[in-house]
């Protein structure tokens, strides 16, 4: 196998890499996503609609971490605009349709690191206390924009569900995320 390249990856990663990207374009998922972000697209109104709690969000964590406090009242009034756009029938398809692709994504990744020598439960966690153990009470999502969908929480089996069923949840807006580890989030 080929050396990596300062930060990048080995040419036969990348190859293999975009031979399972091109194999997932089979997967019905990737079509529904693909068709419900066209749809969004292809309609201004809701097109400007999500990109505005998008933006609303990403604002919000942009503030919180740059160590901003940012009150509940925020958050609570974040999540009422969220429950409003999830009303739009192309914005619930899109949500519904990212969580599907976040599930799909996930269960590849976790194949790839187990078939890496990665999977999780190979390495003990840190107990409480210890370097990298504490678990952070900071909600989870991202800012930017980057976020699968702006606008969903998670239901009691950690589901992201659609933004209807966000307020009155609680505390900030969580959305979905991979099992990935990053540093500097929990």
């Amino acid at each position: 196998m080929a050396p990596a390249g300062e930060g990048g990856i080995s040419r036969e990663i990348e190859q293999r890499a975009r031979a399972l990207g091109e194999a997932l374009t089979a997967d019905p998922r990737v079509e529904r996503y693909r068709k419900a972000r066209q749809a969004v697209r292809e309609r201004e109104a809701t097109r400007i609609m999500l990109r505005d709690l998008r933006s609303r969000e990403a604002e919000l964590w942009r503030r919180r971490a740059a160590g901003e406090q940012v009150s509940p009242e925020e958050w609570d009034r974040l999540r009422q605009l969220a429950q409003v756009v999830g009303y739009n029938p192309y914005v619930r398809e899109l949500w519904e349709a990212e969580e599907e692709m976040a599930q799909l994504l996930a269960q590849v990744m976790a194949v790839v690191q187990e078939a890496a020598g990665l999977a999780e439960g190979e390495e003990e966690e840190p107990e409480p206390g210890e370097a990298g153990g504490q678990a952070s009470q900071a909600p989870s999502g991202a800012g930017g924009g980057a976020s699968p969908s702006a606008a969903a929480g998670t239901d009691a089996q950690g589901r992201r569900a659609p933004a209807a069923a966000a307020p009155g949840s609680g505390g900030p807006l969580h959305v979905a995320r991979t099992k990935l580890w990053v540093p500097g989030r929990p």
